[in-house]
């Protein structure tokens, strides 16, 4: 297992973080890719990389025997109020370090691609993705924290506090800026809706209480998000050619673990400690267990099995509300 999880690290620092924003390698590992900061001033003098009004990513290195390289890649710059578009481009690093624009492709409007999403959980990677013109991004997120068999949910074993479902996210249900409760912070709300069904408690949502995002499982449900990158998700299902974009929840991917750039919280995660019954649902208390968090463990539960118990457990309180919190006897 150390083996496998050093070879992709080898492997995915050699690739250079492909599908991330360049200026978020820059920040967290900015060794891992050569001549960052001159590939960085070239694009900018293009679109305006530097201040994030527009976000380079990388799609494939290619090191040619002269030692220059080949870059290609895309920038999406994008505007919350006014759209946004695509463009690839392919860059020359020559071994001196210059770095010379290659060829800039036409720009996609971003109202004719057809993203789809899809959350890998244990790697805490959020990848977006049209298949059609090869264009990729990898977004790192805050995940759901765990339940070691408090709830009737998991009674019987571990469960993430999430439940797994396929569904979208609707345009229609995203909001621009949430404000109550405070600790959304009037930041967006991209609220996930299942399969057949036009409602959940779910969505993707700022750092709600830290002064700094964490990438750990340690939400009570939803996944957060860098601030960029959760407007970058709200211009892609805002103005995408999807009214509603799809979206899947992914266990594991291996090849995601070092993926992105920014360090994965190992020290502590969100443990479930009682929970109640409110309006017919399971709600709980949690707080912060101080051990890495014990995935190969974690049973993967659907939302079926999650409103199944749901109701079980409605029915054998005979009441659809508890003013009292209980653990398992």
């Amino acid at each position: 297992m150390k083996f496998l999880i050093l070879a992709l690290l080898l492997a995915t620092q050699a690739h250079g973080f492909l599908h991330v924003d360049l200026m978020d390698v820059k920040k967290h590992r900015p060794e891992a890719i050569q001549n960052l900061d001159a590939i960085l001033y070239k694009l900018n003098e293009k679109w305006d990389v530097l201040n994030q009004k527009a976000r380079p990513r990388l799609t494939e290195i290619i090191n040619n025997p002269d030692g220059s390289q080949i870059l290609n890649g895309h920038v999406h710059a994008w505007n919350l109020e006014k759209s946004s578009y695509f463009q690839k481009f392919q860059l020359n690093v020559q071994p001196t370090g210059e770095v010379y624009i290659v060829s800039i492709d036409q720009a996609l409007p971003i109202s004719q691609l057809h993203f789809t999403v899809k959350a890998y959980i244990k790697p805490l990677i959020t990848e977006i993705e049209d298949t059609t013109h090869g264009l990729k991004i990898y977004l790192p997120f805050g995940g759901p924290g765990i339940d070691h068999g408090v709830t009737p949910r998991a009674y019987a074993g571990s469960v993430f506090m999430t439940p797994f479902f396929k569904g979208s996210l609707p345009r229609s249900k995203a909001i621009s800026k949430r404000c109550d409760p405070a600790h959304y912070k009037c930041k967006p709300f991209i609220r996930l809706i299942p399969e057949n069904d036009d409602h959940s408690l779910y969505g993707y949502h700022t750092e709600p209480f830290q002064d700094q995002f964490q990438r750990g499982f340690v939400s009570a449900g939803c996944f957060r998000l860098q601030d960029p990158d959760l407007n970058e998700l709200l211009t892609v299902v805002k103005f995408g050619a999807n009214p509603a974009v799809p979206f899947e929840m992914v266990e594991d991917h291996p090849g995601l673990y070092q993926a992105h750039p920014l360090p994965t919280i190992t020290h502590f995660y969100e443990g479930v400690t009682r929970w109640r019954l409110k309006e017919g649902r399971i709600v709980f208390n949690s707080r912060p267990i101080k051990q890495a968090p014990p995935l190969d463990s974690i049973k993967f539960q659907t939302l079926q099995e999650f409103q199944r118990i749901n109701n079980e457990t409605r029915s054998r309180f005979w009441r659809s509300s508890t003013d009292f919190f209980t653990t398992p006897q």
